[in-house]
Parts: structure tokens; sequence; C-alpha cells
């Protein structure tokens, strides 16, 4: 049997992997009298706060539900997103791994699970913010959005792009 790999250690990999994917994700995060957010997630003036389990079993996500709920509580974040890595999970295998979440906005509401890949989950992060109703989260929001989408884009995509809106060509 191979160790279970730290909890610690795959929310180090999973800040670092949002990053790869334009968030300002930071891991482990301390805050006063010793609360920690597993994975602090910046958008404008949103905090995110990801509060991550090893395991996807009914007990492994009421725990990450409690903990995403009570960062919101003790106001370290204004919305969080629960996350279950799969069991067996590794540094290594979190690329490709089928996460499960829930967005956590700080009420009673019922867990409403998803899963997939990382992709998604950076999806989901990046659009909380614009479920809290506040006018700057949402343009936070969509500003990060717009600027992943532009970096994917290709040098020839965004020279069609500009003079298609009429702008004029970029100097780099």
């Amino acid at each position: 049997m191979t160790p279970r790999e730290h909890e610690g250690t795959l929310n180090v990999q999973l800040a670092d992997e949002l990053r790869k994917r334009a968030l300002d994700a930071k891991p482990e995060v301390m805050h006063p009298r010793a609360l920690r957010i597993d994975v602090e997630v910046r958008i404008g003036p949103a905090v995110i706060a990801v509060e991550a389990e090893h395991g996807q079993s009914a007990a492994k996500r009421a725990e990450a539900v409690r903990d995403a709920d009570a960062r919101i509580a003790q106001k370290l974040a204004r919305c969080a997103v629960a996350v279950c890595y799969p069991d067996g999970t590794t540094r290594e295998s979190i690329a490709g791994a089928e996460l499960m979440w829930t967005v956590r906005g700080g009420g009673e509401e019922e867990a409403d699970w998803a899963s997939g890949g990382l992709e998604g989950l950076a999806s989901v992060i990046r659009l909380a913010p614009a479920q809290l109703g506040n006018p700057d989260y949402a343009a936070a929001a969509l500003s990060v959005s717009l600027d992943g989408a532009i970096r994917r884009l290709t040098q020839w995509q965004k020279q069609q792009l500009a003079r298609a809106l009429d702008l004029p060509p970029s100097s780099g």
C-alpha cells in the first residue's frame, strides 16, 4: 500500500495548478487567531476560500462544507468552495484528477456537488464573486475571465480581433 499524500501537499499543488490557470491563489494562508485557509484565491476585492479534503466520502464532503462555511462565518472570505480530492490523489496526479466541489455562500443551503477537472474548478472559482451580488465583485470576475481568455489566443487571433474591433495594432 502506498502512503497517502498529505492534504497540505495537495493544497500547495492545487494552488500552483490554479495559478497556471490565471488565478491569484496562495496555499495554506494563515490568518489571525490561528485560522487557516487551505487555498486563498483573490479576484479583485473578493477573497474566495477553497477548503479541501482528501477523499470523497459523504463524511469528507460534509467536512469540506463545514470548513468552507466556517471561513465565511469567520469573515476570512466572501464565499468559499468546498473541494474533495479523490482517494489516492498525489501531487503528480492532481492535474488529471476528477475533483468534486460545491460553492458556498455562507447560508444553510444544501450542498450541490459537481465534479470535473481543474479547468472546471478554476471556472467555478472565477465566477464565484459574480454570484455575490456586488457589482465590484462581478466586474473583477469578468476582468479575470477576459484576461484568461486573451492569454489563450494566438498572436494571429489577437490581431484579427483587434482588426474586427477597429483597435490600433499592439506594439508588443
